[in-house]
């Protein structure tokens, strides 16, 4: 779930997106433990993620900082 002001929530993310990339690393069957030390990183650092959205066949990619 998005936060208002975090970084997910300021980048466009919605409830109901599902994360399934990591830097281009596939993260699905993996779990959330390790999606979450994947998305962690020092302050000020990109990640990029790949999500689903409900209703939508393409997947879209956000850049997190």
């Amino acid at each position: 779930m998005p936060y208002e002001g975090f970084p997910a929530f300021k980048a466009g993310l919605l409830i109901g997106d599902e994360i399934v990339s990591v830097n281009g690393v596939n993260v699905e069957g993996k779990s959330t433990d390790d999606i979450t030390k994947m998305l962690k990183g020092q302050a000020g650092t990109q990640v990029k993620i790949g999500i689903r959205r409900p209703g939508q066949s393409e997947l879209k990619e956000f850049t997190l900082t």
